[in-house]
């Protein structure tokens, strides 16, 4: 099953954690030692949420081996095979690669290892997802996510299903990719509903 939300915005740049325990008024944490921002350049990202240093529920790496990742998750709940003459866009780019859904988790997986593409929250309440200086749940807000990406927050991804979804995406990196992070809120922005990472084609 490919997510359908991602699927219908490749065309148009869009583009997988949150505090299980947080309350709705820390449903964002921000550790102040750290630096994740900022350049000028033309050629690099002001705001960003580097890819190699977020976790599923702060242990789980993006990429990660399927044993270590069923050991914290459990069995998965369903393994697809997709159609690949369907898919747009793959991490693993080949046609061997299978999708795990752990909850409210997909994961591509190509000889043994995950990557992640998905988390949704509402799916999953318990689940989150970290960085050394973030941490997301399906408590946070559009608000809550503007306070730290206000460049990203004021450009609303445009798409056929926007009218119910607000939908922000953020990068990857502070050097400029093509693969980016995208927040899919409510249609009041008061709840976050899904992080997907995003990759061209």
């Amino acid at each position: 099953m490919v997510n359908s939300i991602t699927r219908c915005f490749i065309g148009l740049i869009l583009l997988f954690g949150l505090g299980c325990n947080q309350s709705a008024k820390q449903s964002v944490t921000i550790k102040k030692t750290d630096s994740l921002v900022t350049t000028s350049t033309r050629v690099s990202n002001k705001e960003y949420l580097p890819w190699d240093s977020v976790k599923l529920n702060g242990t789980i790496p993006l990429i990660s081996m399927l044993k270590n990742t069923a050991k914290k998750l459990g069995k998965a709940d369903s393994i697809i095979t997709p159609k690949y003459d369907e898919v747009s866009a793959s991490f693993f780019n080949n046609d061997r690669y299978k999708l795990y859904y752990f909850k409210g988790a997909e994961f591509e997986e190509s000889s043994d290892s995950l990557v992640l593409r998905t988390i949704d929250f509402r799916k999953d309440t318990d689940s989150y997802i970290t960085s050394p200086r973030f941490r997301f749940n399906h408590l946070t807000t559009l608000t809550d996510f503007k306070k730290i990406f206000p460049i990203s927050a004021d450009h609303e991804l445009p798409g056929t299903d926007m009218d119910k979804r607000l939908v922000v995406s953020l990068a990857t990196a502070k050097k400029a990719t093509d693969d980016q992070w995208v927040f899919v809120f409510n249609e009041d922005g008061n709840k976050l509903l899904r992080i997907d990472y995003w990759i061209p084609d």
